[in-house]
């Protein structure tokens, strides 16, 4: 009996070391599932707080961003600041406009639209800019002064960071290329602001103007760009593209300048064919066709 007991008593001895000598020379997987349980945890904690001050959306390869400090709000694009919104407007504060841009430039870009129709125009009596035929965010007065600009100017800057930014050619100081919903007196002085009387005649050409529009608003021109029918641009058989050009109505003695950027027309006698902003600016819609002076500037 006193045998049994004591050869169980070694057995357990025997358990008790091997267990302890498993225990030194294996890792202890329990503790080691709890190290990793615990960083699984920092983890998810890290990333499940929103960060109060900058967010961001992929899409398409574009990485859309909005960044909030004290009193501005900035939009940001692939990284760059393209704007940054001073002061609210109409109810809305900085960071609710930035965050308004920020989902309208998304969804025209999800659409489709191009980067080269993101353009400055004006809405309502206020500078603005576009993408395409829809406003993305309005330039006001206060974020402008702040920034020691005029608004067109300011609207002029971001227009291009943002094309730029999306890979889109920067547009030059041409005012005939801001965009507008039709035509209106304020719009066709500020198209033709710093051009009319000061620019160089290359030549001068007389014929019939035509007008083209909606039947072929959106479709890329001969230049490449998309043909938007409110701009102020025009085609013509042989001058290069780029060119600016100022055509007067010879009836009613309006006149306005465009930009050369697509061919045609090439009905006989006609030697210019305007989009339909540029045709409603001299006053040739609704009569189609109208006798015209072509001057060619330098």
């Amino acid at each position: 009996m006193f045998r049994k007991q004591t050869q169980c008593h070694i057995s357990i001895l025997i358990c008790s070391v091997v267990v302890s000598l498993s225990t030194m020379i294996t890792p202890n997987t329990w503790s080691e599932e709890g190290v990793r349980q615990d960083q699984s945890d920092l983890k998810i904690a890290s990333t499940a707080v929103p960060m109060a001050d900058i967010a961001s959306e992929q899409q398409s390869g574009i990485a859309l961003a909005h960044k909030f400090d004290p009193g501005t709000a900035s939009l940001l694009v692939n990284g760059t600041e393209v704007l940054k919104v001073r002061s609210p407007l109409g109810g809305y504060s900085a960071q609710a406009r930035v965050l308004n841009a920020e989902r309208r430039l998304q969804a025209y870009l999800a659409n489709g639209g191009s980067p080269r129709d993101i353009k400055p125009g004006e809405e309502d009596n206020q500078i603005v800019i576009r993408t395409g035929q829809t406003v993305l965010i309005t330039v006001d007065e206060q974020t402008a002064k702040q920034a020691g600009l005029s608004q067109k100017r300011l609207a002029f800057i971001w227009t291009n960071l943002l094309r730029t930014s999306l890979g889109a050619p920067e547009l030059s100081r041409d005012t005939s290329r801001i965009a507008s919903r039709g035509f209106s007196p304020a719009l066709s002085q500020l198209r033709q602001a710093d051009t009319t009387g000061q620019e160089q005649v290359k030549a001068m050409l007389k014929g019939y103007a035509s007008w083209y529009g909606p039947g072929f608003h959106g479709r890329r021109c001969a230049n490449g760009e998309r043909f938007n029918m409110h701009e102020m641009t025009a085609a013509h058989k042989s001058l290069p593209f780029n060119t600016r050009v100022r055509v007067t109505n010879d009836r009613t003695g309006r006149s306005a300048i465009v930009r050369i950027t697509d061919r045609g027309p090439y009905a006989h006698g006609r030697i210019i064919d305007l989009s339909k902003g540029a045709a409603q600016a001299i006053g040739m819609l609704s009569s189609g066709t109208a006798p015209v002076t072509v001057e060619v500037l330098r």
